[in-house]
């Protein structure tokens, strides 16, 4: 059953309706093998990058330039760039450039997470990293961490994130939030329990609990926060204005909209 979720996630990522954990931008494309190899595809050539847990699109812009950042079986941080406009290029790229680089010196990751051009990364110690400067110190003092989720989807550079944590007792908590969060209530987690897993749309959050229910907070103007009567759910996934969960009988159910 593995196999079967891993599988619908990444064709939920392929058509755009979901979170998502690795995805191409317009006129480039990747995807992951079952054994770790990523292969992908620019403007002019084709690429491959074995041993992959994880890999994220940071960035895609109008100069033809991109990067990807890939997380290894051996728990580093590989930014594989790509496209044929770096010379051409403004200094602020070169500068985002340089500042996902430095992912490249994290040990122990477990887990990566691209929003609006930075990287924050997961230890095996329950630690956060950033490459963003000013993030850095909020995340300093944070522990105890077991997933981190933010919205990532195709206009995620566009859009205003949250940037949430699941904590290793079961709690979510908030760790960069703005006005747009605190206005469509993405942050009011802080009283979720018994939390297995959390993803991040682009108004709304969700919460799977351990008992197989599903929560969520945010924005419901296409009614993807109706999931009250979700029961015996194991895999969770939301879109921009969706939520989606299987059950362990194989049932698809979604609450939203897919446009």
């Amino acid at each position: 059953s593995g196999i079967l979720i891993d599988s619908l996630e990444r064709e939920l990522q392929a058509r755009g309706i979901s979170h998502g954990d690795f995805a191409g931008y317009a006129g480039t494309w990747a995807y992951q093998s079952k054994n770790g190899t990523i292969y992908g595809r620019d403007f002019e050539e084709s690429w491959s990058e074995p041993n992959v847990i994880q890999g994220i699109q940071l960035w895609y812009n109008s100069f033809q330039t991109g990067a990807y950042a890939l997380l290894t079986r051996d728990n580093q941080v590989k930014i594989k760039t790509y496209g044929k406009g770096w010379a051409d290029a403004p200094d602020f790229i070169t500068e985002e450039m340089e500042r996902a680089r430095k992912a490249e010196q994290w040990t122990d990751v477990v887990q990566i997470l691209g929003v609006r051009g930075t990287l924050f990364g997961l230890h095996e110690d329950g630690s956060i990293s950033c490459t963003a400067e000013e993030n850095r110190d909020a995340l300093a003092s944070i522990s105890g961490v077991r997933k981190i989720a933010g919205y990532v989807g195709e206009r995620a550079q566009l859009a205003v994130s949250d940037i949430l944590a699941l904590m290793e007792d079961g709690t979510v908590r908030p760790l960069i939030s703005d006005e747009y969060s605190v206005q469509f209530g993405r942050t009011q987690v802080t009283g979720w329990k018994d939390v297995a897993d959390i993803a991040v749309g682009e108004s709304h959050v969700a919460g799977l609990l351990s008992d197989g229910t599903v929560v969520a907070a945010g924005s419901n103007h296409a009614g993807q926060c109706d999931v009250e009567d979700w029961e015996n759910i194991v895999f969770l996934t939301v879109g921009r204005n969706c939520t989606l969960g299987i059950t362990a009988d194989g049932e698809l159910k979604m609450a939203g909209s897919l446009y």
